[in-house]
């Protein structure tokens, strides 16, 4: 019997995704993107006409005695703050206009958009029935007060202190509310950006590294582009898609189906909601049937049509399995396109690594080194799947030739990809997929375990799950960051 091959593929390592800080000038690039906003500004800040207001203007809701510390807190954002001894990633945080080239409107007083929400009624609500759904209802009716002065802001800003921590997160048998995502929800359907500030953002000791978290957070909030992949696969958009069970009014449980479409640069352009009543559950998950795959993704299409054109190339990401009633109606939609992509994007696996040393000695060779496996090491496994490591050492980044892991401890484990159609190199497709983890504009890190496509997706769909109506029109991206 011939003795069989264990031997696994040769492994490759994806060069870290640059990212571009200008519309035109192809120089303005940098693999760190604080770093970047530093040096170029912000892409947008080139553009015209103008994405972002001269001022973004801020508004407030608060819990009376409350509205000082959220001001001194934001007033942070004005000022020059430095890291703590030791860190390696942030730099010196310079200033809201140093960075963005716009100055930021703080409410000072009971004249400026702010809304004060009465302890007494607070803490009926929270000694009633439900109190969650009184203390949102109380969000809700001060949100509504601000959308009669919608012309003197541009985003709204809410404080929930500490002592609402009971009714932030609450589960149950078979319930879950969740404040963050419900408030969401309705500035959301109100068209109104919204940026929540908790205690512990306030508190926490590193305000270096918070504040150019919630200052990147904000200027794409008001509609700016901080960054942009460099090196983009021109003519594709990227779809990102999550389902969400839920019941609707007196009906069986429906399946909304969130789409979100990012274009060849990684920038998120628009959100669409698809309810689906005809689905298929396998254990917890729903997938969609034919037409409805279908349908969705025409919709997609449309998107990228009224953004720039239709695109040569589409690729969908999504968690789950695609099955061959989801693969017949992706063809049915996009099999005129020039190609087309489906990739299983799945987060936990059973596969893990350590980072061999290389040298000519026995003892040498082979032996653990200190930091873990770089990322952007990607492994085949068969002819339709790899594992990607997005997680690992991003050695050069902060400085030449010094390692730099994010995570800090610990052994990182890779995605699992999987194509379910499309023909593109599986090298390629790694490649692609490795830049979308640096276009997530909620925080300042270097990037996140899985590409944004699914990180939006997901965190889209939570939210969408509270919008009460939804309408079959594409939403803003920017209104559920």
């Amino acid at each position: 019997m011939a003795k069989q091959s264990t031997r696994l593929p040769d492994y490759e390592r994806i060069k870290e995704a640059p990212l571009a800080f200008d519309p035109v000038r192809k120089d303005r690039i940098d693999v760190h993107p604080l770093r970047g906003l530093i040096e170029h500004g912000p892409f947008s800040g080139q553009m015209s006409p103008a994405l972002v207001p001269p001022t973004i203007r801020l508004a407030f809701i608060t819990p009376e005695a409350y509205a000082a510390p959220l001001r001194d807190y934001l007033r942070c954002l004005n000022e020059v703050h430095a890291p703590p001894r030791g860190g390696s990633y942030f730099p010196d945080f310079p200033g809201f206009r140093s960075v963005f080239g716009v100055d930021l409107a703080i409410p000072q007083g009971k004249a400026d958009p702010v809304v004060l929400l009465p302890l007494k009624n607070i803490q009926q609500a929270l000694q009633g029935p439900d109190p969650e759904r009184l203390f949102l209802a109380m969000v809700e009716g001060a949100i509504r007060q601000l959308t009669l002065r919608r012309a003197e802001f541009d985003i709204i800003v809410l404080y929930f202190p500490e002592f609402l921590d009971s009714v932030f997160t609450v589960r149950g048998e078979g319930y879950t509310f969740d404040l963050h995502d419900a408030t969401k929800a309705i500035t959301a359907s109100t068209g109104i950006p919204a940026q929540i500030i908790l205690d512990r953002s306030i508190g926490y000791k590193d305000r270096c590294s918070v504040l150019w978290s919630l200052a990147v957070a904000l200027y794409a909030k008001a509609g700016g582009v901080p960054w942009k992949l460099a090196n983009p696969s021109s003519g594709t958009a990227y779809v990102g898609l999550s389902y969400v069970l839920h019941q609707q009014g007196d009906k069986t449980q429906v399946v909304s189906c969130c789409s979100q479409v990012f274009d060849d640069r990684g920038h998120g352009i628009q959100f669409l909601i698809f309810t689906a009543d005809d689905f298929v559950r396998k254990g917890k998950n729903p997938f969609l049937k034919r037409g409805d795959m279908r349908r969705l993704l025409m919709k997609t299409l449309q998107v990228c049509v009224q953004y720039g054109g239709l695109p040569r190339r589409v690729v969908v990401h999504k968690t789950t399995h695609f099955t061959p009633e989801e693969r017949e109606g992706a063809a049915e939609a996009l099999g005129l396109l020039d190609n087309y992509e489906l990739l299983q994007v799945q987060e936990d696996t059973a596969w893990t690594a350590v980072k061999g040393r290389s040298g000519r000695s026995p003892e040498a060779k082979g032996s653990p080194t200190p930091y873990p496996v770089d990322r952007g090491t990607v492994l085949p496994i068969s002819r339709f799947a790899y594992l990607l490591w997005t997680q690992g050492d991003a050695e050069g980044v902060v400085a030449r030739g010094r390692s730099f892991y994010q995570e800090g401890k610990g052994i990182p484990s890779p995605l699992l990809i999987t194509q379910h159609a499309g023909s593109t190199p599986l090298l390629e497709s790694a490649t692609e997929l490795f830049g979308l983890t640096k276009m997530n504009w909620n925080t300042s890190r270097l990037y996140n375990n899985i590409p944004v496509t699914i990180k939006s997706a997901s965190a889209l769909g939570d939210i969408a799950k509270y919008m009460t109506s939804t309408r079959q029109t594409p939403y803003q991206f920017r209104l559920f960051m």
